[in-house]
């Protein structure tokens, strides 16, 4: 199961965001409380639409660009996420953390690379999404109580 927040090339000359449920979400900082790595992972997909939506030739609309690069936070209970999450803190946070390190390299190859007037520029971007699978699964309570919160 993919992880994460990925942006990805539909072959329609637009580009998407792809928000499966939270599966293994990660972020990089030490000793960082699942609120606070939550808060995190939830910046760095804000920062994708930023990027990416400053390609005004290719999302003329800022709001529909926006709209397409919700966090995927509002589509489910954010308390109901941490509740679940603190299921199993440890593991919890160890997901969350390799997931915000995928995040950021994504979010730095695509700032690095991503050219307005090539809609490929961002694909040597797409391997770091790849690295989503090595992150440590939830376990498998914390998945189950995650699953209940919406969103999926």
């Amino acid at each position: 199961m993919r992880k994460g927040a990925w942006l990805a090339y539909d072959g329609g000359m637009k580009l998407r965001v792809l928000l499966p449920l939270l599966g293994a979400l990660t972020l990089a900082a030490p000793a960082c409380s699942v609120h606070s790595l939550l808060n995190q992972l939830e910046d760095e997909s804000a920062k994708t639409g930023e990027i990416v939506c400053e390609c005004t030739n290719v999302f003329p609309d800022t709001a529909a660009c926006e709209a397409m690069f919700e966090s995927y936070f509002s589509q489910v209970d954010r308390d109901c996420m941490e509740d679940a999450l603190a299921v199993d803190k440890a593991a919890s946070k160890e997901t969350l953390k390799c997931s915000l390190d995928v995040s950021k390299r994504y979010n730095d190859c695509i700032k690095d690379n991503l050219d307005c007037n090539d809609p490929n520029s961002f694909q040597p971007c797409q391997s770091i999404l790849e690295d989503q699978d090595g992150c440590p699964e939830l376990p498998e309570a914390v998945q189950t109580e995650l699953n209940m919160c919406g969103g999926g």
